[in-house]
């Protein structure tokens, strides 16, 4: 069913695009709030984790940084909202390939984005090190977000315990680079349905990112979905998306 969907939205989306009928749409509902794109793996390697496509490779991630760069304005997450068609770049679990793949093409156009790693994964193998992020902080693009310890929140019950797990990688990004650090990413799709957790992010933080059933009422700088730019590796799909036509840009970006 869920194939059948993507085929749906897939062949709507291009009649949209290339039947004219997005131009007519954002002419009569131009969209003023901020568009946030999220990327984990800009790579061409196959998938290395399975079912869960996450993997974009750099050539149409070369693609989507030129149709931003024609169509849309790629913004700081710390600047103030400026003007319609604004768009927020972010990554997910601080992969390598962010340095890699993906800063050379950002540098191409003169992006900045938002790293959000997981504290426990910086210096593993296949993710950025100590000495990688303080090397794209020094880039002064490259802003961070807070993604948890361990990327596995959803269980835990323990107050004391999940507020480490949510405000240790601020204070500990915060410390070791010396940056802000405002936005935080929960991990997946699913968010736990602890009491307090209103209460640790936003006391916490500025903004942050992920909806669910569990924070759908929070005020709405802190339950901003995101476009997963992995399932909008076409024009049609992406620009629909961007645009906010409803049911189709939901459907979109995201798995």
């Amino acid at each position: 069913m869920r194939t059948l969907k993507r085929i749906f939205c897939n062949a709507a989306a291009a009649i949209v695009y290339y039947g004219g009928l997005l131009r007519l749409y954002r002419a009569v509902f131009p969209r003023h709030d901020r568009v946030y794109l999220m990327y984990h793996n800009i790579a061409d390697d196959p998938n290395p984790r399975g079912a869960y496509r996450d993997n974009l490779s750099p050539e149409i991630f070369r693609h989507q940084m030129a149709f931003l760069r024609c169509h849309c304005s790629v913004a700081d997450i710390d600047a103030p909202a400026a003007g319609p068609r604004e768009v927020v770049i972010t990554f997910d679990d601080g992969l390598e390939t962010v340095r890699i793949a993906a800063l050379p093409i950002l540098d191409e156009h003169g992006f900045g984005a938002v790293v959000f790693p997981v504290l426990d994964w910086i210096g593993r193998p296949g993710h950025l090190s100590w000495e990688d992020l303080a090397a794209l902080n020094h880039s002064g693009r490259i802003r961070f977000g807070s993604h948890t310890v361990s990327h596995d929140i959803v269980g835990i019950e323990d107050l004391d315990e999940l507020r480490d797990q949510i405000v240790r990688p601020k204070t500990t990004l915060e410390q070791r680079l010396g940056v802000r650090v405002e936005a935080f990413a929960f991990p997946g799709s699913r968010i736990p349905r602890h009491s307090t957790l209103r209460d640790i992010v936003t006391t916490d933080f500025r903004l942050s990112f992920g909806v669910s059933k569990t924070n759908r009422s929070w005020p709405p700088p802190y339950r901003i979905a995101r476009i997963d730019a992995a399932y909008c590796t076409r024009r049609h799909q992406l620009a629909v998306a961007l645009a906010g036509v409803p049911y189709l840009s939901r459907k979109l970006g995201r798995p």
